[in-house]
């Protein structure tokens, strides 16, 4: 548990590579991480997330509510949702990292799995401390990415920012297909447009990591 909050690229990529017996598993650890948790905030009653009212969303969109709820009750199955967004875009633009590259689909699962449980510590100690979870989200990304795939900070940033940009439009896709589901009437011109959205935001962000792959970053040393 502390390598994974103080050097959690590092651990995934000794998992991948096959030196696992030093680790525990990604399904198992964030099974005993989400039990800790509900443990820690069910005893002492720690909440910092509202939850929503039908009066803040569109009646059209009322199902939204519920949903959202459902994540702020539920967080460990909220974070695996939003880091399984993260899948394509991760194995779509690290593809030519120098560390990792082409890793497979089921890495992709793996490496999110492990990012579920390392966000919702954050999550945890967005409670103990003032720092918005939104801002941890981000910098364990980050310095998990730098460690795993090995790009230096610029690399590591813009890669990131567009995976991010894609699981963004991955959960709007998601949203509006249980908006759909919920509805008396089923928008697919709606549904399409989100989903070309996203088809043309992978193939022109893998043109542009592949035309860069020449002079990528160099790996860090450290």
């Amino acid at each position: 548990m502390l390598q994974l909050i103080l050097r959690p690229g590092y651990l995934i990529g000794d998992y991948l590579d096959g030196r696992r017996r030093v680790s525990y598993p990604s399904v198992n650890m964030l099974f005993v991480v989400a039990v800790f948790y509900l443990i820690i905030t069910r005893m002492f009653g720690i909440t910092r997330m509202e939850h929503y009212s039908y009066s803040d969303i569109p009646a059209k969109n009322a199902i939204l509510v519920d949903i959202l709820n459902w994540m702020i009750d539920n967080p460990e199955w909220g974070m695996m949702f939003v880091t399984l967004m993260f899948v394509i875009p991760t194995w779509f633009f690290f593809r030519f990292a120098p560390r990792h590259s082409c890793h497979t689909f089921a890495e992709g699962i793996l490496i999110q799995i492990y990012m579920a449980t390392i966000v919702l510590i954050a999550t945890f100690i967005s409670y103990l401390t003032e720092p918005y979870v939104l801002v941890l989200f981000i910098v364990y990304y980050y310095f998990t990415y730098r460690q795993l795939f090995g790009y230096r900070f610029w690399g590591t940033l813009w890669h990131l920012l567009l995976s991010m940009v894609v699981a963004f439009w991955g959960v709007v896709l998601s949203m509006s297909i249980v908006i759909n589901i919920g509805s008396s009437t089923f928008n697919v011109t709606g549904i399409f447009r989100e989903l070309a959205i996203i088809v043309i935001l992978l193939s022109a962000g893998y043109l542009i990591c592949r035309r860069t792959a020449k002079n990528r970053y160099a790996i860090d040393d450290k």
